[in-house]
């Protein structure tokens, strides 16, 4: 698909960006997170950036709390609100 092509040389992009920056940790990017397998999305980044040395991360750890992706579940959380 070009889209994710596309999408996937952007993230590239970022993980050279850090290394050369020197940045330890780069953000994974919001609308990734409407996908509940989007670490398999971008296993490349993951790749790529654990042989640089740089934490792939959710903006809900860098800022300490738990990753609640109710996008990607909000099917399930509309028919579970819809059976009470």
């Amino acid at each position: 698909m070009i889209e994710n092509g596309v999408i996937l040389a952007y993230l590239l992009r970022q993980v050279w960006f850090c290394t050369v920056f020197k940045f330890t940790e780069m953000v994974v990017e919001h609308h990734f997170m409407r996908d509940l397998k989007y670490k398999e999305r971008i296993a490349k980044v993951y790749e790529c950036t654990a042989e640089k040395g740089v934490k792939v991360i959710t903006a809900a750890e860098y800022l300490g709390r738990e990753i609640e992706m109710l996008e990607a579940r909000r099917k399930e959380i509309y028919t579970s609100n819809q059976n009470r």
